[in-house]
């Protein structure tokens, strides 16, 4: 999908706040209102190579509008070489550094092979590196759980190209998804929930640009609300991708497949 997403801060108000307007390019009519407790909303109308302008303006309940935030300025991405691709069907896991981390041809989503995690209590997980460091990462994996695991468990993390981690993508032992900051020190947990014995898409968008980062997680094409918006992930690049868990004790089983890293939006 080609998106551009956007995030901002809560206003105040002494009538209250009721919703917010998205004002793309200057326009004279908002490109979209969303509800007064939205701190997000991501513009899937724009074109590849384009570039566009946004910013935001709060409205009270009495129909009041606010002034408009500072402007922001997008650039779309053309289509480029990724800067990692696999859909494992090499058979091996040449290129990544392995740690439980098997190739497997009973549960694949697309082609012959996949990739699979599966312990009763030691880390499995691999990693591999991009091709460049990027500050505007987008990610999109198959993932599949054979079961939800009986602990939080992390099934995707994007590292810098020295390892120190950023962001990790969990599941909870009620299927719940949530995202580690690694960088703040924090769990940001959703209501969303992914359904175990079924392969289902992830897509993660992720910008390190200090305290104006923005994440965004999509499950199957559907954006998870609740992880998405702006965080401080600091302003380190990302440059390598984890399938997996790198911490024991926390039992699990999934297989991954159909991965590809790159600086546009899918």
């Amino acid at each position: 999908m080609t998106a551009v997403s956007l995030a901002w801060g809560a206003a105040g108000d002494d009538v209250g706040v009721a919703g917010y307007e998205v004002v793309r390019n200057g326009g004279p009519i908002p490109i979209a209102t969303v509800g007064g407790s939205t701190l997000a909303w991501t513009d899937t109308s724009v074109a590849p190579g384009s570039t566009y302008t946004y910013i935001v303006r709060a409205r009270d309940a009495a129909g009041n509008v606010g002034p408009p935030s500072g402007q922001v300025s997008a650039a779309v991405p053309t289509s480029g070489p990724p800067l990692f691709a696999t859909g494992f069907e090499a058979g091996t896991l040449a290129g990544w550094t392995n740690a439980g981390v098997a190739i497997d041809s009973g549960t694949v989503h697309t082609g012959s092979y996949a990739a699979r995690a599966a312990t009763a209590n030691a880390a499995a997980w691999a990693w591999a590196p991009l091709a460049s460091i990027s500050t505007d990462t987008y990610v999109r994996t198959w993932v599949r759980l054979a079961a939800i695991p009986s602990k939080t468990t992390t099934i995707l993390k994007l590292r810098t190209a020295t390892g120190g981690s950023l962001v990790g993508i969990l599941v909870t032992s009620k299927g719940r998804l949530s995202y580690r900051n690694d960088v703040a020190g924090r769990t940001v947990n959703s209501t969303s929930t992914v359904s175990a014995a079924a392969w289902h898409e992830f897509v993660v968008h992720l910008s390190t640009i200090g305290t104006s980062s923005v994440i965004a997680v999509w499950v199957d094409g559907v954006a998870i609300s609740g992880l998405t918006g702006t965080d401080n992930f600091g302003t380190s690049p990302v440059g390598r991708l984890q399938i997996g868990e790198n911490q024991s004790g926390r039992p699990f089983d999934a297989s991954f497949d159909d991965i590809t890293v790159q600086v546009q939006p899918f």
